[in-house]
This record gives structure tokens, sequence and C-alpha cells, in this order.
């Protein structure tokens, strides 16, 4: 972050009143972050609307007051380059799934400057998709994905004439993110990708870690024989 910004958050921070009166702008991973310093996240689903087509020496501080109008804003997060100018366009998460509708509508197409926005509805996508050719693989892989506490669900697909596919479904986009982070990390493999929705229409249901019972390449146990 530049030594600019830091200084221009200061005072126009101070503007937006006391519904921001704990919020800061930070850097963190390429992301100039405005968040409620003390406050929790609802990360619920909806509520986040992805925005696009702004001038790369776009400031958050102009950003900010433009979403804010729409209602309380929870995060905004404005993707930067290496050069330190934004990369055009930005996250924002509202308190509700309402006020992040009501951001499309108004903002959709609608033109900033010279410059016509893209508002739409963030996909907050949840869960990665695995696919293996081998039963060693995906089977290490659940073991591994079990012990994860971001992990809410592991659903096993046998894709017809090919592979085996896994998916994995965390809390979170964010908790997703960084869990394919680390799996690439560790395993040093492109296969984990974020799930298409399309694709568990075609494939065959072999296994779901919420039941308490399954079969697991072709023998029937139950989730704590997998443990």
């Amino acid at each position: 972050m530049s030594s600019g910004i830091q200084f221009e958050t200061q005072d126009w921070i101070k503007q937006l009143g006391a519904d921001y009166q704990h919020y800061k702008v930070r850097q963190n991973q390429g992301q100039l972050i405005f968040s409620d310093a003390m406050g929790v996240i609802n990360e619920e689903e909806g509520t986040e609307v992805y925005a696009a087509g702004f001038y790369n020496h776009t400031q958050i501080s102009e950003l900010v007051p433009i979403f804010a109008r729409i209602g309380k804003i929870q995060v905004l997060r404005l993707m930067m380059n290496f050069s330190g100018l934004s990369k055009g366009f930005c996250y924002v998460r509202y308190e509700n799934a309402a006020m992040a509708q009501r951001a499309v509508n108004c903002y959709n197409n609608n033109q900033i400057g010279d410059k016509i926005l893209t508002v739409k509805i963030s996909r907050d996508n949840r869960a990665l998709c695995i696919k293996s050719s081998s039963n060693s693989d995906i089977s290490g892989l659940i073991k591994l994905l079990r012990g994860e506490t971001s992990v809410t669900k592991l659903v096993l697909y046998r894709i017809p004439n090919t592979d085996y596919g896994l998916i994995v479904k965390y809390k979170t986009h964010k908790d997703a993110a960084l869990g394919r982070k680390g799996l690439i990390r560790r395993f040093k493999s492109d296969i984990f990708q974020w799930k298409l929705d399309f694709e568990e229409a075609t494939w065959e249901l072999i296994w779901n870690s919420q039941l308490e019972t399954y079969n697991f390449f072709g023998k029937s146990l139950s989730n704590n024989e997998l443990l």
C-alpha cells in the first residue's frame, strides 16, 4: 500500500459516519481491504457483489462511498497488481442479500465517469472439484481432508468411462481458496479446480461424507472405518 493511500484513509473513513468508526484499510495478498477491525463478517451466500470496469488508478477511497450509498458495507476488497494499481475490479460484501441485489440493480451497466460498470452477485464458490484416475490418490485425499475443520462435506463420484471425482465443500469461499492454495502447494498439482455445477449431473454418486454408510471403491463401509 502506498503512503498516499495510508494518509488519505484517515479523513475519508471519518466522513462515512458512525457506522464505520472502527473500519480500517489494510493490505493483504494483493488486495486492499476495507473492513471493520473489530467486527465479525457475515459470509452468507448472496451478500457479496463483484464490480468491474473502473480505471486502474481508482482508489478504494473513491469506491467505498459509492457502494455505501446502497447500505452498510461489511468488507470491500480491491484487487491490486504488483505496481500498486488496481486491477479494475473489486468485491463488496453487504450486511444482507437484499442490499447486494440492490447494488446490482442500481449500478450494473451504469456509468461512473466515462466507464460502464459491471456489477453482479459474486459467485460464492465454496467447493473444489478434484479429478483423479488413481483410487489411492483419492483415498489419501479423503483421509487428509476429513481432518480439516473448514471442510463441511466430501462427495465422491465416478465419472463415466473416465476418472473419479471428489467434491470438497468448505464453510466459506475464503476457506475454499486457502484450501485450494494449500493443496496445490502440497501436491504440486493442478487437479484442484473450482467446482462446476453442471458436472454433478453426469456423475455417479459413490459416497457422501454426511451419510453413515457408503460404497467406497466397491466396498460397503461405515464412516468410522475410513478414519
